[in-house]
């Protein structure tokens, strides 16, 4: 009689806790996918969650995401032409382990001196350049993008697996408390 006691105890406080915990789930969720150990600074939006499986020769653009291993960006185009794509990234902490992702002997990635801004610059004949990056848990991430002579319109910056375009270009990633109130503006 005392283990099923026990056992009905148990089995009532599950029943409160369930919907509590499943509330719950998408900021912990969030959290757990977008830092393997949690950020004190807060979450990452949705919208730049996961990779959008991004191939040489599709839309013009650069494609930025962030997954268990910290930031990712790519750059391509459909066609074969010389065009130029080039681009600064600021972070309000610090930029560590960056790694170059195909690119040619003219392409460029550079962090500056005190590690908050990475500058790219591209020349992409319809292939994939790009590189990864870790931003220390920054609370925000702000995007400037060119493509040739003219600031990248939002239609050609893609975000998280979703290719979600931002509303403007610059643009800047905020960290918050919970998934929800994450933004990028």
């Amino acid at each position: 009689m005392n283990a099923f006691r026990k056992l009905a105890t148990v089995a009532a406080s599950f029943a409160v806790i369930g919907p509590i915990a499943l509330a719950s789930a998408p900021s912990a969720l969030a959290t757990t996918t977008t830092e393997p150990h949690g950020c004190k600074t807060g979450v990452l939006p949705v919208t730049v969650i996961g990779s959008p499986g991004v191939k040489a020769k599709q839309a013009l653009g650069v494609y930025l995401w962030h997954d268990g291993n910290g930031y990712s960006l790519r750059a391509t185009q459909p066609g074969s032409e010389k065009i130029v794509i080039s681009g600064m990234i600021t972070v309000s902490r610090t930029i560590h382990n960056v790694k170059r992702i195909a690119l040619e002997t003219k392409d460029s990635v550079r962090v500056s001196g005190n590690t908050k801004t990475v500058a790219f610059r591209f020349t992409n004949y319809g292939y994939i350049d790009g590189f990864n990056f870790t931003a220390d848990c920054s609370k925000t991430v702000k995007v400037a993008v060119r493509i040739g002579e003219s600031q990248a319109t939002p239609a050609q910056v893609f975000l998280g697996k979703d290719r979600t375009n931002p509303t403007s270009v610059p643009f800047t990633i905020e960290r918050a408390t919970t998934a929800s109130a994450a933004r990028v503006y």
